[in-house]
């Protein structure tokens, strides 16, 4: 299975689009985002970072992909005006994006150890959760978020309280947590 204008650089992280639509997004160390329409096997569009993209994912609609990288940026790009722009920023690399159905908020996650929380209609944090180390590995459904970072800590929120973590965990593997994920149910959550 081949798509055309693959990247040269390696690809950093893929996200399909919801529901039935075939769409795949991949953030590329070529400081792209390359959204693929996977049943007409075409590149359908692109658009730039200042930096190595880390992450993308869409928004719940599939309207929106929202992305961060090695320029600070966390990014949203509108997929039918094909029109990209800065919704905020960190002190260093975003390294997690993540788009909460339930609650409607993003997540960026950041090697600066702070999770930023966006209500995406607005321009600005809505709230800042600092992390005990970089940020490597995020997920948000159903009204949770998990967060796993440097140093092998591991933060449970409520995405309706997020003053505090619901739950602070040391992963019992040997290194970081680079990849995580939650249950469709949002009951616990999976390391890798």
């Amino acid at each position: 299975f081949d798509l055309p204008g693959v990247p040269q650089e390696g690809v950093r992280t893929v996200s399909f689009a919801h529901g039935r639509v075939n769409l795949l997004a991949a953030a590329c160390w070529d400081q792209h985002v390359r959204i693929y329409d996977v049943d007409k096997r075409n590149l359908q569009s692109t658009y730039t970072h200042g930096g190595a993209v880390l992450d993308a994912v869409f928004s719940p609609s599939n309207d929106f992909v929202y992305s961060g990288g090695a320029d600070n940026q966390l990014r949203r790009y509108n997929v039918t005006a094909d029109t990209a722009l800065a919704l905020g920023s960190h002190e260093k690399p975003v390294s997690a994006v993540r788009f909460d159905a339930d609650s409607g908020l993003v997540f960026s996650g950041s090697w600066d150890a702070s999770v930023k929380v966006w209500d995406p209609r607005q321009a600005t944090s809505v709230c800042d959760l600092p992390q005990p180390a970089k940020v490597f590995a995020m997920d948000a459904k159903c009204g949770y978020v998990v967060v796993g970072t440097a140093g092998r800590s591991v933060q449970v929120y409520d995405a309706r309280k997020l003053s505090s973590p619901m739950q602070r965990r040391e992963s019992p593997l040997k290194y970081q947590t680079t990849c995580i994920g939650l249950f469709n149910d949002g009951a616990c959550y999976e390391r890798r």
